[in-house]
C-alpha cells in the first residue's frame, strides 16, 4: 500500500496543474444525482464517512477552512441544485487544497495512506479537470470564476485535519507558497481552456471526441472509434497551438527538503554517487559482513567507520540500495519508505532522487546514487509482496562530475 500512495502523490502536481484540462466531474454528478438532493449525509468517500455532503451554502462560506474531502462533497451538493458557478469554484479550490495537502501532510500508518490515496483517485478519475466546458464558453463567468478563485485564501490552523494523520514535522511553511504558485499557473490554464472553448470549430471538434469516449468504456486500437479519435485529438493540438501556443509551464520556486517521519523504523545514514553498477537491494546482518563488502571501497575508511558505529547489529540490520546507472541525477537519493521481511530481505522501498532541474544548461553527469539505512530487526515482516516507488526531485543546476561505479 505504502508504495501506491508514494507512486500515485508523486504524479498528483502534474495531474491536477498539468493535465486533464479538458475532463469534467459529469461522472460523479450523474452517480449522485440519482440520490435525493436533500439527503445531506451522503457519504463520497469510504475511509472519511465524517466528512459528510454539506449543503452547497454552507461549502462556500466555509471554504477557507475546509479540507479536500469537504470542499469535494459540497461541490457535488452545489451540482445537485444547479449552481454550476459555485460547484466550479469549488473544485478548483478542492483540487488545490488536495495538492497542498497531500504535497505537506504526509500520512503515517496504513490507515492514512488509504484516505489519502483515496483522496486522489477521486481527483483522478472523477474530478481532476476544470468542470462543464460550456462554462467557459462564456467570457464573463470565466471571468468572475477567475476573480473568486484569486480571491480565495485557504487557512491553517493548529487544528486543521486534512483528513488523515500525518507525521510530526509538516512543511506548513511552504504552504502558501505552493497554493499561490499552483492558483496562478491553474488560471493561466483557465484563461488558454476559455479561449479554446470560445472557439465554435476546437469547441465541435471536442464535443465529437467527447461522444466517442462516451460510448467506448476503453478505446481500442485498431477500432474505427480510435483512428476517429486520434485524428479528432490531432485537429484540435493543431487548432490549439495556433489559437493559444503552447501549454502553460508550471514552474516552482520550492526547493525539496527531505525530512525523515521521526515514526518510521529505518534511519538514513549515507549517500552518494558512486554505487553499484546495477540496481541492487542488499542487507549485511553483521559489521564484519558490511566491512568486507563492496562498501568498504565506496566508502573512505572513515564514512564506513561513522556508518558502523550507528547500527546495534543485535537489533538492527544495514540496508544499500542501490539506483544503478544514471544520466541526470545529482548524486541525491533519500529513502521514504523500506520494509524487510523476516528472513531480514528487503521486498519493498521507495526513493526520492535528485536530478538536474529542465532549464539546465551544461551536460548531465553520469552517476550510481546510493543509500545506507539502518532498519529494526523487530520490524520485520511476514508479508511476501514486494513494492519498489522511484520520484524525482529537481536539484539544482550544479556542474556535477560523473562518477565510477564501485565493483
Amino acid at each position: 500500500m505504502r508504495a501506491l500512495v508514494n507512486v500515485v502523490l508523486s504524479g498528483l502536481t502534474t495531474l491536477l496543474l498539468v493535465g486533464c484540462a479538458g475532463q469534467t466531474v459529469q461522472t460523479t454528478t450523474e452517480v449522485i444525482a440519482n440520490n435525493d438532493p436533500a439527503d445531506s449525509r451522503l457519504v463520497l468517500f469510504q475511509t472519511q464517512p465524517e466528512f459528510i455532503a454539506r449543503n452547497c451554502s454552507e461549502s462556500l462560506n466555509n471554504a477557507s477552512t475546509l479540507n479536500g474531502f469537504e470542499l469535494f462533497s459540497g461541490m457535488i451538493n452545489c451540482y445537485q441544485v444547479g449552481k454550476t458557478l459555485d460547484a466550479a469554484f469549488l473544485l478548483l479550490i478542492a483540487q488545490e487544497r488536495s495538492t497542498a495537502d497531500l504535497s505537506v501532510f504526509q500520512a503515517s500508518g496504513s490507515e492514512a495512506e488509504m484516505s489519502a490515496a483515496e483522496l486522489y483517485a477521486f481527483i483522478f478519475y472523477q474530478a481532476g479537470g476544470l468542470g462543464p466546458k460550456e462554462l467557459y464558453r462564456d467570457e464573463e463567468l470565466t471571468k468572475n470564476l477567475i476573480e473568486r478563485y484569486r480571491a480565495w485564501k485557504p487557512e491553517i490552523s493548529d487544528e486543521y485535519n486534512p483528513g488523515w494523520r500525518f507525521i510530526e514535522n509538516p512543511r506548513i511553511e511552504i504552504y502558501q507558497t505552493l497554493i499561490s504558485e499552483g492558483r496562478e499557473h491553474r488560471i493561466a490554464v483557465i484563461e488558454r481552456h476559455s479561449t479554446l472553448m470560445q472557439n465554435n470549430q476546437y469547441f465541435e471538434l471536442s464535443n465529437k471526441a467527447d461522444e466517442i469516449r462516451a460510448k467506448n468504456t476503453y478505446l481500442v486500437a485498431g477500432s474505427d472509434d480510435y483512428a476517429l479519435h486520434a485524428e479528432l485529438q490531432s485537429e484540435m493540438r493543431e487548432l490549439s497551438d495556433r489559437l493559444v501556443g503552447p501549454y502553460p509551464e508550471r514552474r516552482s520556486s520550492i526547493q525539496y527538503e527531505y525530512r525523515p517521519d521521526p515514526n518510521a523504523p529505518f534511519l538514513q545514514l549515507f549517500m552518494a554517487g558512486n554505487g553499484r553498477a546495477t540496481k541492487t537491494t542488499e542487507t549485511f546482518t553483521s559489521r564484519e559482513e558490511a566491512a568486507q563488502s563492496w562498501l568498504s571501497r565506496a566508502l573512505s575508511t572513515q564514512e564506513l567507520e561513522s556508518v558502523l558505529n550507528q547500527i546495534d547489529f543485535q537489533d538492527e540490520v544495514l540496508v544499500a540500495y542501490n539506483l544503478g546507472e544514471q544520466g541526470s541525477s545529482t548524486g541525491k537519493i533519500y529513502i521514504t519508505d523500506l520494509e524487510i521481511d523476516s528472513d531480514m530481505n528487503v521486498f519493498g522501498i521507495n526513493v526520492n532522487v535528485g536530478v538536474l532541474e529542465s532549464e539546465c544548461d551544461h551536460p548531465p553527469a553520469t552517476m550510481f546514487p546510493f543509500a545506507l539505512a539502518s532498519i529494526e530487526r523487530e520490524s520485520a515482516s511476514t508479508m511476501i509482496s514486494s513494492f519498489s516507488g522511484r520520484s524525482n526531485f529537481g536539484d539544482g543546476c550544479g556542474a556535477y562530475q560523473s562518477q565510477l561505479p564501485t565493483n
